[in-house]
């Protein structure tokens, strides 16, 4: 694993407008400026935003070798989101809308170094997306308990999206169903991470623009359940690209037991790390040995 150091690392935020909103980013151990330091982005998952990221991204920038990007997803966390409430989150949206801030940013180019992406959940898939419609931009994947495969959805969550019902149960009930949700992602149920998710869930709920109107778009029209087989067949035919996928074994919410296989199987080149008594939250309920499993993946590639 590559040595860390304790000291802390400089943070630069800011704000970035795009054609949809209002980017909130942090570079960690650097600047946009800095190409002397490789680019690590991350992506967090749905529902939250960067803020839980931010552990392993001031690890990966305390080795010295790299800046991380991190930002809220827009209509998340400190993000804007300019549209409309009937507005379709999709895939196309959310990933040209990321390369237009890294753009921006003067991040994103086919002359840059390529960059690193690693991201969890939401964010996982993602970045195997990236990575394979931007195979001259992205090196190396991480993926962190990652959504777009098949999985049984809650009934609950099928009526959020349903006519008519739908927008009673996101006015009445959806922001409970949230809070109630949070603990899904965690095996240990007394897990103190758990009152940290509230915390952000209900911070974004009071302030976040177009919050909840965003979640429900974006469980309609993202593909979250098996909207990603296809790029992770993909990704697992790209010959150059270097992969790490780090899992909980006890994870519910993208489940461990009928993920890993097929990932396994069409990543064949990729390492796997499974870390044991872990739910999805894998920054909260293993983050040391997250931590470890990552850094080594850089170091070594």
């Amino acid at each position: 694993m590559a040595a860390t150091s304790s000291k802390p690392v400089d943070v630069v935020s800011g704000d970035q407008e795009v054609a949809n909103g209002v980017f909130h980013y942090q570079i960690v151990g650097g600047s946009s400026s800095d190409a002397s330091l490789e680019l690590v982005v991350m992506l967090h998952g749905f529902t939250l935003n960067s803020w839980y990221m931010k552990p392993l991204a001031q690890a990966i920038a305390q080795t010295g070798r790299y800046r991380v990007l991190l930002f809220d997803f827009l209509g998340n966390g400190h993000s804007v989101l300019n549209k409309p409430a009937d507005f379709k989150y999709t895939q196309n949206f959310h990933n040209s809308s990321i390369c237009e801030l890294l753009e921006k940013l003067g991040l994103w180019s086919d002359s840059l170094h390529p960059v690193t992406v690693i991201g969890h959940s939401m964010g996982g898939a993602t970045a195997a997306g990236l990575a394979v419609h931007y195979p001259k931009r992205v090196s190396r994947c991480v993926l962190l308990d990652p959504a777009g495969l098949p999985v049984v959805i809650p009934f609950s969550a099928k009526l959020i999206t349903a006519p008519i019902i739908g927008p009673l149960l996101q006015r009445f009930a959806f922001k409970q169903g949230l809070m109630d949700s949070a603990a899904d992602d965690f095996f240990n149920k007394s897990h103190p991470g758990i009152a940290e998710y509230h915390e952000q869930l209900q911070w974004q709920m009071d302030h976040t623009p177009h919050y909840i109107s965003t979640i429900v778009s974006t469980l309609s029209n993202f593909g979250l359940n098996g909207g990603f087989v296809e790029q992770f067949d993909a990704l697992g035919k790209m010959a150059d690209k270097q992969v790490l996928v780090v899992w909980g074994d006890k994870d519910a919410v993208c489940p461990f037991e009928t993920s890993i296989p097929h990932l396994q199987k069409v990543l064949h080149k990729a390492q796997f790390v499974i870390l044991k008594y872990s739910g999805h939250a894998v920054t909260f309920e293993a983050g040391p040995q997250t931590q470890e499993a990552v850094l080594t993946f850089l170091c070594a590639n």
